[in-house]
């Protein structure tokens, strides 16, 4: 039986340096870099090794093992992951003891926690980036506040509707954390220690990585730099999924002030109950904007094969059923639990569609749309389901839209008087702003669209018993309870499943006791059909990776585990002999600027005039690699030297003193 071949683990200038100790051979070097691929252990040129984190050892030194390979670690690896054992043991045992005062204090109330929010919070509480993502009404806002460090400077982005919840959440929950809720442009501030500041991403501060500013010839015009926060600081991101586009200034200001928290010995957590809205490369955002690609699906190749990306001819990517390896790679980073399994005895909700009719007109034009894009050929599905760039024919069906959602104005009218007749709350949701100014006007009735001024006195009033009903622009739905209902009206649906979920469970959350309802408005052979079939086809697909990535109670044990930095640091060390792989480097003599010219030219001839077949892979990797980078190792250059030396017919005769 063959030795496992071993590979060594160096810690040098705090990153972790992976590499064979001895030649692998190419099929068992293939299968290397595989497991370090799956395991955030990234190719670096300059080290001509794999490069890592000390975050990511044990799981690498766990699936090494498994392929049948040796690991082992040098002496600083070793006492780093012990240090890391232990700041992670601590991390929870403080955090168990702000639960059992959390709890001390509930129970002298009447009330408690879930389970599941108690492992919520050991399970933000020991890690530096982290997406909390379960489905909403769990509970992430109480979560993440019990999870921060006591005394921690503490930082809450959130939309501008949101702020006041997080106040309210932290006067309950965390009374002994000041509050600060900044407001305006050029507000934003750091926490002290204790402090609790909430601001909302409108008002994030500038960058100097922004992108318009890349061009910007006037020094004048660029923004000045993030002051350094406190040390420790935590920054929490709430409804992260609004940083899904990596353009958006948004999401490049958050991640310059997470970076900076990070570098400061603090932490970046992920709050939302979508963290995927509609297509894959919004979660891969997500995950680089809290520096989580390394830890879960490896890089961005890799990310695109376990999601079953497809590139299409003209650009972009189709996304087909992702692979079982994107439930491990999201279970690793990003903690999700769905509300039919965390709480059973929660009321169901269903959904039905609400056949109407509208008025002939609108009928008329919407057979007219359809019929010019069949005209045109366009495929109306195929439309919907790509939304951006679209030009005219999407403008043609946004016009579509908006009229149809007028003409049910009528319907939805009716409805509401019929719950008024019978004293039933009822909440309503719509793309669209003219059916909701129109129920806006209707006694005890309120209303929530983009710009309505404090939305959570409107929630209050609401659930208050102030209100008969609510309606609410589906965009706007984020962070709000509405409980005293358990009946939802859809006017129309948005583009995306993931929104009208959330709108929908507004009224399915925690302290919800009766079966809920969602009602669909919809007029059969009109593009609402065309509408809901898309939505359902992106539904199945987050159903195959998020969804799928949730975790069950019997999975949680297995989520964190301080233990298995001890384990690591326990493996094999190094041989004090093993040699330190030193970086590619230019040309330093005549010999070998000789040879770098020679392996260029005979790389680039064909037809038998090369490489001979027996130099052939090794002659057009090395020059490859020159070609690529410039550069070299110290082997690299003695190999070019004598390999270009067979070759004087051709390159002339190296010089003599190399």
């Amino acid at each position: 039986m063959n030795p496992s071949p071993p590979i060594s683990l160096v810690l040098r200038d705090g990153a972790v340096m992976v590499g064979p100790s001895i030649y692998l051979g190419r099929d068992i070097f293939n299968r290397y870099r595989k497991v370090c691929d799956a395991h955030g252990a990234i190719f670096s040129p300059d080290f001509k090794a794999q490069k890592t984190s000390v975050d990511l050892v044990p799981p690498l030194i766990e699936a090494l093992s498994a392929a049948g390979f040796l690991p082992q670690i040098d002496a600083g690896l070793a006492s780093a992951l012990s240090t890391r054992a232990a700041s992670a043991r601590a991390d929870l045992t403080a955090a168990a003891g702000r639960l059992v005062a959390v709890k001390a204090t509930l129970t002298s109330l009447g009330k408690s926690l879930f389970k599941f929010q108690e492992f919520g919070v050991t399970w933000l509480a020991a890690r530096e980036s982290a997406l909390l993502c379960d489905e909403m009404g769990l509970g992430k806002t109480i979560q993440a506040l019990v999870a921060a460090p006591a005394n921690a400077p503490l930082v809450v982005v959130a939309p501008a509707k949101l702020k006041g919840v997080w106040a309210k959440e932290c006067s309950r929950w965390r009374p002994d954390l000041s509050i600060a809720m900044l407001k305006g442009r050029s507000s934003f501030r750091w926490p002290v220690p204790g402090e609790l500041v909430i601001t909302n991403y409108d008002i994030l501060p500038p960058t100097t990585h922004e992108l318009p500013l890349k061009q910007a010839t006037d020094a004048l015009l660029a923004p000045p730099p993030l002051l350094e926060p406190a040390v420790g600081t935590v920054i929490i991101a709430d409804e992260c999924h609004r940083l899904k586009s990596p353009k958006a200034s948004r999401t490049q200001r958050f991640r310059a002030m997470a970076k900076v928290v990070k570098s400061r010995g603090g932490r970046a957590w992920g709050l939302t109950g979508t963290p995927m809205m509609n297509r894959p490369e919004e979660l891969f955002s997500l995950l680089t904007t809290f520096a989580l690609v390394a830890e879960s699906f490896g890089n961005y190749p890799r990310f695109l094969t376990v999601m079953a990306a497809k590139k299409k001819y003209w650009g972009g990517f189709s996304w087909g059923t992702p692979t079982a390896a994107a439930i491990d790679a999201l279970r690793s980073v990003m903690l999700r639990r769905l509300q039919c399994d965390v709480l059973p005895d929660l009321p169901t909700m269903t959904w039905d569609n609400i056949d109407i009719s509208i008025d002939r007109q609108t009928m008329d034009l919407a057979a007219e749309v359809r019929t010019l894009l069949e005209a045109d050929g366009i495929d109306l599905a195929a439309v919907l389901a790509e939304t951006q760039n679209m030009g005219k024919h999407f403008e043609e069906i946004a016009k579509l839209r908006r009229l149809m959602a007028t003409a049910k104005i009528p319907a939805i009218l009716d409805i509401i008087a019929e719950f008024e007749e019978e004293e039933e709350p009822l909440v309503v949701f719509c793309c669209h702003r003219a059916p909701l100014e129109v129920i806006g006007r209707r006694p005890g009735w309120r209303t929530i669209m983009g710009g309505t001024p404090n939305p959570s006195e409107i929630e209050d009033l609401f659930q208050a018993g102030s209100l008969k009903g609510v309606a609410i622009q589906i965009t706007c739905a984020e962070g709000f309870t509405l409980t005293r209902a358990h009946n939802v009206r859809f006017v129309d649906l948005f583009w995306t499943s993931t929104a009208n979920q959330q709108a929908a469970q507004r009224i399915l959350r925690i302290g919800q006791e009766n079966k809920c309802h969602v009602g669909v408005l919809s007029v059969p052979g009109t593009i609402d059909e065309d509408v809901a079939n898309i939505v359902m086809t992106k539904a199945t697909l987050i159903a195959a990776s998020v969804d799928q990535a949730a975790m069950l109670e019997a999975d949680e044990k297995i989520q964190l585990d301080p233990e298995r930095f001890t384990q690591a640091a326990q493996v094999e060390r190094c041989p004090t002999s093993t040699p330190q792989r030193t970086p590619p480097r230019t040309p330093k003599n005549k010999s070998e600027i000789w040879a770098g010219s020679g392996l260029l030219q005979l790389a680039s001839l064909q037809d038998g005039v090369g490489f001979i077949p027996t130099d052939q892979t090794s002659g057009q990797s090395i020059a490859g690699q020159l070609a690529k980078y410039g550069k070299l190792t110290d082997a690299q250059w003695r190999a070019a030297v004598r390999l270009c030396a067979r070759y004087c017919e051709h390159l002339g005769r190296p010089p003599g003193g190399g």
